[in-house]
């Protein structure tokens, strides 16, 4: 019997009878091993990942969220943006990090500076980024990143994509 993870989530408030109540339940902790034996979770993933995909598609026809053609060109960002993390999360993964591993560099506090104050931005597709200033960033990010690391590996692929600059947001 695999072990189990209780999940909890407020219902929002759109009507039904649900509507604002907080649901608890139980489920098998999620293990990619064990998941890929299951029957059909290959057709699982592939409904999953196609069904993120026509969203990202949905939102560059509507000009939605910064979303742009260049994130449906790899599994990479089509997994990136289906991940979704806020700039809460990556302002507090920032502020976890051991800034000391980038001593070594020229200025390392002003790099900080603007890695916490740019580096957030991804969350909601900005890029502030000049190229000199992208490839510190990702020198920063490297230098500063776990292993695994997926709030580091969302960093990367959302640096890696080029975006118009004149490029209007609906949020």
């Amino acid at each position: 019997m695999p072990k189990t993870q209780s999940v909890t989530f407020r219902v929002k408030n759109k009507g039904g009878t649900m509507s604002g109540h907080q649901i608890t339940f139980e489920i098998p902790e999620f293990d990619l091993t064990e998941f890929l034996k299951t029957p059909n979770a290959d057709e699982f993933i592939k409904k999953a990942y196609l069904a993120a995909a026509k969203k990202i598609a949905r939102e560059e026809k509507e000009k939605k969220n910064g979303t742009v053609l260049a994130d449906l060109k790899s599994y990479e960002m089509i997994v990136a943006r289906s991940l979704y993390f806020t700039k809460t999360d990556i302002t507090k993964w920032l502020a976890t990090r051991d800034w000391g591993r980038i001593s070594t560099y020229k200025n390392p506090e002003n790099i900080r500076h603007e890695i916490e104050k740019s580096l957030p931005q991804l969350a909601i597709r900005v890029n502030d980024f000049s190229t000199q200033s992208l490839k510190i960033a990702e020198k920063v990010i490297a230098e500063l990143a776990d292993k695994p690391d997926p709030v580091a590996d969302y960093l990367f692929v959302m640096l890696s994509v080029e975006r118009p600059i004149d490029l209007p947001l609906e949020l």
